[in-house]
């Protein structure tokens, strides 16, 4: 499986939620993840006001590498340009092509996008080129516009309402689920999955 991480870092996560957030991803759920070139190749883009490509595919290959360079970013700030972190997604698969590879996008984010027609649109594009996108919207209700934008930009708006928590705080109650959604056949060997009640 090819898993690329699309992690929202713009002004209103604040420092202190990017660090829960961070410690989730880098602490939590990729060590859950078999990371080898032949296995789970992991690729991580940060937006904001832009979206950033911090690591490829194919540049880490061990879990400890990987969870190394997940732990170095660092917090920037801005707006909410999912636009272009859906199309550098797509272009990271692009660069880096396996057949028969499932290919996921998992995206967590605080709100609306910039633009939630365009990224809507380039949701649809990516989904169209084979990749799954799972959304993890962290907002107070289901009733917000960006729990609705990431329930369009997403491959199962089911799967966005089952992963939807209120707060960063939260995110450790969704591993098991998100695990599930994203890489069913791909856990570390001999490491069992912790169903988090």
């Amino acid at each position: 499986m090819d898993l690329v991480f699309a992690l929202d870092d713009s002004s209103s996560i604040t420092v202190i939620n990017w660090n829960t957030l961070l410690g989730f991803v880098c602490n939590n759920y990729i060590q859950y993840l078999n990371i080898s070139s032949t296995t789970i190749r992991v690729g991580m883009i940060l937006y904001d006001t832009n979206a950033r490509i911090i690591f490829r595919l194919t540049q880490y290959n061990t879990r400890s590498t990987l969870t190394a360079a997940c732990n170095a970013m660092t917090f920037t700030g801005g707006s909410t340009n999912l636009l272009d972190a859906l199309t550098m997604a797509l272009t990271l698969f692009q660069d880096s092509p396996r057949t028969q590879c499932q290919k996921v996008v998992v995206i967590i984010t605080d709100g609306r996008s910039n633009d939630p027609v365009a990224s809507t649109i380039q949701g649809n594009v990516v989904k169209s080129a084979g990749v799954k996108i799972l959304g993890v919207a962290v907002v107070p209700t289901t009733d917000s516009a960006g729990f609705k934008e990431l329930q369009q930009v997403a491959t199962s708006p089911d799967e966005v309402q089952q992963l939807w928590v209120p707060d960063f705080n939260s995110l450790a109650t969704k591993l098991n689920l998100l695990l599930q959604y994203s890489c069913l056949a791909s856990p570390v060997p001999g490491k069992p999955i912790i169903i988090l009640l």
